[in-house]
């Protein structure tokens, strides 16, 4: 076996030395500044600030109103009222919608952090040998705390998704029944839900 030729030694020795110090200023700078920016984030940004009779009022339905359609005995006459009645479309929650836009920023940008440094963590675990292999299994624990930090990462990105798929499903049965109040009363209870939710997550950030 042909030993490794001098000039990718050399690239990778490069990369190992440009993770490193990446890994280096993340724990040094970048992680101290971030944790000093998402707490002054948490107090001064106004969509996370916001009183819950506020939010309330600020939740817009798109003028639908519980009247657009009256309860129809049958199937199809309801059908030809739906068709001919053109309802307005209902936005999403804008409250949220700026939280959530923010938060996923911040979660993209912690992920790349996470996964440097866990990387130069793995770069730099010796093989373990008999005798004190203390450093190594804190190393390897470390190296689970960030995997596992990551992972908690994507599973709140997947949550946003899930915000608004939920919603919309919600948004439908309103839009197809507006005359059913504990659609609308869903809607509100759902965003309050997930406005708490993002709160707290800013917090555990």
């Amino acid at each position: 076996m042909t030993d490794t030729p001098p000039e990718l030694r050399s690239q990778v020795a490069s990369l190992c030395s440009s993770i490193a110090d990446r890994a280096k200023d993340i724990i040094n700078v970048r992680m101290p500044e971030k944790i000093l920016a998402l707490e002054k984030f948490h107090k001064d940004l106004p969509q996370l600030n916001v009183s819950f009779e506020e939010f309330r009022k600020n939740i817009d339905f798109g003028g639908v109103k519980t009247t657009d359609l009256p309860l129809i005995g049958k199937k199809r006459a309801r059908v030809e009222m739906e068709s001919e009645t053109k309802l307005p479309p209902i936005p999403c929650n804008k409250t949220v919608q700026a939280v959530l836009e923010i938060l996923k920023k911040e979660l993209l940008d912690l992920i790349d952090m996470l996964n440097t440094v866990k990387i130069w963590i793995q770069l730099n675990i010796p093989r373990i040998e008999d005798g004190n292999n203390f450093g190594v299994s804190v190393q390897e624990e470390t190296v689970g705390e960030l995997g596992r930090a990551e992972s908690d990462a994507f599973t709140l990105m997947e949550t946003m998704a899930q915000y608004y798929k939920s919603r919309g499903e919600l948004v439908a049965k309103l839009l197809k029944y507006p005359n059913i109040i504990d659609y609308r009363q869903a809607i509100i209870e759902y965003d309050e839900k997930e406005y708490l939710h993002l709160r707290l997550c800013t917090v555990d950030l």
